[in-house]
């Protein structure tokens, strides 16, 4: 005999404020500083344990893979068991633990293990971040997810700096532990700040139904995967190789070459809440195509633009556009399934970035040797331009994000 348990009151998003959307996207800031200070750090650390190359690597690559191994199983988790604050403060207390640890590393294995485990919490944390945004600020949706990105953006661009500030007057150890308070701090003040809406616990019957039809059988949600994993294989090969294509090709030295990359992700820290709030009066799909075609132009053309005044407006343009564009997909995927799929929407989208992503820069760099870095430049363009393709067939279709039927128009057995 299947059990559940009764729904609790949700609250209204002027009932429960703007507190627990800034207690997300400050949740948000601390996931992307601990990939951000890892990766300032790392160096440092190397040095001082005379690791190899090889190690080095290997421990990026392990990061890497904890990372993404938990979007998926942990997002279907928090839809099973609904206690998704209780697994987002999870999350943030194994990312604490990962800074802290880390700094009491004695050797090569334990710094993996520690390191590993920050990464499991790094992974844990979207598919209950989101999947709490989207229910808590309905009618708010694309905004609150594009708030929640513009916070984490923001730890992008404080991590380095800052890191790179504790580091002149601290040892690498010191550092880490300045930084574990962060996350230790914010998953409790999440945990007894945060108003959310507790999710149903369903029975295996309506697990089995709704992952089927609101997932697996879903083409909208299909649909969006593909989106979605295009648009990041731009963004992970555009970020790779601009750098190499403003040293190579432009003859930039590297403060110019870390200026122009400043840039490029200070619009991007700024645009994605913007976008959520057009959205949410505009409509999804013309957003995002919108987005993805100021996207495709802007790459196609930025070799052709001279360095000075025209670069720095084109990475601008491309900034505000191609980072914008993350939190329109998720709310369009979360609109296109049963509410009770949520975290595990999230998850399957997080799981479709990480297995695909790594092909583009692959490709990039091939195009690159065999036609040169500007052709290389210009041809990742493509990807944004065949995710409009998507778009465009939605929209020829008349096709909107549609909500399927949720597990509440079905009663359950007692």
């Amino acid at each position: 005999m299947a059990s559940t348990v009764a729904v609790t009151t949700e609250p209204h998003p002027e009932a429960a404020g703007y507190r627990t959307l800034a207690l997300a996207a400050c949740t948000h800031l601390c996931e992307h500083l601990y990939v951000g200070v890892i990766t300032i750090i790392l160096p440092v650390i190397a040095a001082a344990m005379g690791l190899s190359l090889a190690q080095v690597g290997l421990l990026v690559s392990v990061r890497s893979l904890g990372g993404g191994v938990l979007n998926l199983p942990s997002g279907f988790l928090a839809d099973v068991w609904g206690r998704r604050k209780a697994l987002l403060s999870t999350a943030l207390l194994l990312i604490g633990l990962g800074f802290l640890f880390m700094s009491f590393a004695g050797g090569y294995w334990q710094l993996m293990l520690f390191m590993t485990l920050g990464s499991l919490g790094v992974g844990m944390y979207h598919p209950q971040a989101m999947s709490i945004l989207s229910d808590t600020y309905k009618t708010r949706r694309g905004f609150a997810l594009g708030f929640h990105d513009t916070g984490g953006n923001t730890g992008e661009i404080m991590a380095p700096l800052a890191t790179g500030l504790l580091l002149t007057t601290l040892s690498w150890q010191g550092t880490l532990r300045v930084w574990a308070v962060l996350p230790l701090a914010m998953a409790v003040a999440f945990f007894a700040l945060a108003r959310t809406s507790e999710q149903r616990r369903l029975s295996r019957g309506d697990i089995g139904r709704l992952f089927r039809s609101g997932v697996l059988r879903n083409a909208q949600i299909r649909h969006m995967v593909a989106l979605s994993v295009l648009r990041t294989m731009a963004q992970t090969a555009f970020v790779a190789f601009l750098p190499l294509y403003l040293t190579n090709q432009l003859h930039m030295g590297i403060g110019l070459v870390g200026f122009y990359l400043s840039v490029l992700f200070f619009a991007g820290s700024v645009s994605p809440s913007f976008a959520g709030w057009i959205s949410d009066r505009m409509g999804r799909l013309p957003c995002l195509l919108a987005g993805l075609f100021i996207t495709a132009v802007c790459i196609f053309m930025l070799p052709a633009l001279p360095p000075g005044l025209a670069l720095g407006t084109g990475l601008i343009v491309l900034g505000v556009a191609m980072y914008a564009l993350r939190p329109v997909i998720f709310a369009t995927a979360m609109e296109s399934a049963p509410p009770e799929v949520g975290a595990t929407i999230v998850g399957v989208l997080f799981t479709g970035n990480m297995g695909f992503s790594f092909l583009s820069p692959l490709i990039a760099g091939l195009l690159g040797d065999r036609f040169g870095l500007s052709l290389s430049l210009a041809s990742i363009g493509v990807f944004p331009l065949a995710a409009a393709g998507v778009v465009t067939w939605h929209l020829l279709r008349g096709e909107a994000a549609t909500p399927l039927r949720s597990a509440e128009a079905k009663p359950h057995a007692p």
